[in-house]
């Protein structure tokens, strides 16, 4: 049917087919009717969730609403984190937060990236080197960016 676990499957396929294509529109209100089918499969905080706000947070990001992004991220990451068994075999986490900092700083607002560059090394540590992402070299340049005081980054 309409809702069944597996429609919810094939529409997240979908909408990464309108996002390859730069569909954004009809790949947010794709992943949007996923996220609808996920909830009413299996809740509001299942870990089925996580990978569909992702990329409702990528298209927020694609289409230049830093906002929604972040409100899709931060969902995921309170998902993520409700669910410390997905959380320790999952370095996505990882890749959440790394999100959010990035988000966080281009849209100004540096306590809430701060926040999760915290977050971040703690995860980072918890992990341990053989799971960490390709992602460090990106991290480490966002962190240092973040760590410039104010004045430092004007000049």
């Amino acid at each position: 049917g309409n809702n069944h676990p597996d429609t919810g499957r094939l529409l997240f396929h979908l909408g990464n087919v309108h996002k390859v294509r730069c569909e954004y529109k009809e790949a947010l209100q794709v992943y949007k009717k996923t996220l609808s089918i996920e909830r009413a499969n299996f809740g509001r905080h299942h870990i089925e969730i996580i990978a569909t706000l992702c990329e409702i947070g990528n298209i927020y990001f694609l289409t230049n609403d830093l906002d929604n992004a972040i409100s899709a991220f931060d969902e995921a990451l309170k998902i993520a984190k409700a669910n410390s068994e997905w959380k320790r075999e999952n370095p996505m986490m990882i890749d959440i937060l790394f999100q959010l900092i990035k988000l966080n700083v281009e849209s100004g607002r540096t306590d809430e990236a701060n926040k999760c560059q915290r977050e971040l090394m703690n995860e980072l540590c918890d992990l341990g080197y053989d799971k960490i992402s390709n992602k460090m070299f990106e991290i480490a340049l966002m962190l240092n960016f973040i760590e410039r005081p104010p004045a430092a980054a004007a000049a």
